[in-house]
């Protein structure tokens, strides 16, 4: 397939009579045509056969998560029995810090950036709370420069304070930047420190690549509702790398985290084998996993090499495009991108987004005074970004 191939796989929103300039798949990607019938099919099932449905056809639902898990794996870079597809982003991040943050009296931080995802620091205060420890005196920030982090401040902090820190939890892209951080090197850093390494890859999954299990991170969490097209409030998932199946326990258990073969014994008895899926509490959601499962068929069809060429080839580009446009300045590090470019507009405001709006273009609005949007290669064209500052230098100019 080329480009415009891939689009035809997708709703493109309309503005009266006209296509949207859809540029926030960075927010909530399009929905793929395919997915009605691949939500028709659980819903048949379902109607037809009711409970038998977990167990019967060939598309038993019991056997539903590990098919998408191994659709998903080549996006993250895993193990079949380091992922597991569950909750929502937010619920598997505490659930995550309940088995990876193990404070002690001497090895008690959190490492973090100065603006991390208001829900992740949320998250990471409330898990201090419980453990009666004051966050003020656990939560180390990284100081950015207009949202933009330097890596060797980065890794100088950790080694600084690295016998101290008992995690450090950061996104793989920043949501305000769009910012594409050095994962391997400050894993490999941390690690040396003795550190446990979490990543959200909330920006990151269907972005980037990543090579979780290569880069040896302890754990890693993400949603599927933004360049993995799979719905608002689709399913998320969770990494745990290899290394800790049999020396952890799930921190928080439930019933659906025993083995498949002892689940339903009814047992309260510890799980007898441990993977990725012992972290699960209760059954998945059928429909939600059809949703990604349908965005999973298109996004495997056009492969990481090609979406991550195009992504470069999107961005440099549009790039390109804006830097006859007077009046901003690009926060996004040009060596250090996904889809995402970030614009920081003087004396703009939400004003602005209204206007692009009205003008047939999609974005949104974080911060102070910045305007986020982000060339998606399964259904944003060359020919769209050319509009995109066309209008944007007209609405400026307004």
């Amino acid at each position: 397939m080329n480009q415009h191939d891939y689009r035809d796989c997708f709703h493109i929103p309309t503005y009266g009579k006209q296509e949207q300039i859809y540029f926030c798949g960075n927010s909530l990607g399009l929905q793929p045509k395919s997915s009605e019938e691949y939500v028709g099919k659980v819903l048949s099932q379902w109607r037809r056969k009711g409970v038998v449905a977990h167990f019967s056809e060939e598309d038993a639902w019991l056997q539903y998560p590990a098919k998408v898990i191994e659709k998903l794996r080549p996006w993250v870079g895993a193990m079949q029995d380091e992922l597991v597809l569950m909750n929502a982003l937010s619920v598997n991040i505490h659930l995550m810090l309940a088995t990876f943050y193990k404070p002690t009296q001497s090895r008690f931080k959190i490492l973090i950036e100065d603006h991390i995802f208001p829900s992740d620091k949320l998250a990471i205060i409330s898990h201090c709370q419980h453990l009666g420890i004051e966050p003020a005196k656990a939560i180390i920030e990284i100081p950015s420069n207009q949202y933009v982090y330097d890596h060797k401040v980065i890794n100088e902090l950790i080694e600084q304070q690295g016998n101290q820190i008992a995690l450090v939890f950061l996104a793989g892209v920043q949501y305000i930047s769009g910012q594409v951080m050095d994962i391997a090197g400050i894993t490999a850093i941390a690690k040396a420190q003795g550190c446990v390494v979490g990543w959200d890859f909330a920006h990151a999954v269907g972005n980037i690549a990543l090579q979780c299990h290569e880069w040896n991170i302890d754990f890693a969490v993400w949603c599927h509702y933004k360049y993995m097209n799979a719905g608002p409030g689709a399913i998320g998932g969770c990494f745990i790398h290899q290394h800790h199946l049999k020396a952890k326990q799930p921190g928080l258990m439930g019933w659906w985290g025993q083995p498949q073969n002892e689940r339903f014994a009814l047992t309260s008895t510890l799980p007898s084998s441990i993977d990725a899926k012992s972290w699960q509490i209760s059954n998945p959601a059928i429909v939600s996993l059809a949703l990604l499962d349908a965005s999973l068929d298109i996004c495997n069809q056009a492969g990481v090499d090609w979406i991550v060429q195009r992504q470069n080839e999107l961005w440099e580009y549009q790039y390109n495009q804006l830097m006859d446009v007077p009046g901003i300045q690009c926060i996004t590090p040009p060596k250090q991108h996904g889809c995402q470019i970030s614009l920081q507009i003087k004396d703009a405001s939400q004003e602005l987004l209204k206007s692009l709006y009205d003008n047939g273009v999609v974005a949104d609005w974080r911060g102070q005074e910045i305007l986020r949007f982000a060339p998606v290669p399964l259904y944003n064209t060359f020919t769209e970004c050319e509009q995109f500052s066309t209008i944007l230098t007209k609405v400026l100019n307004a």
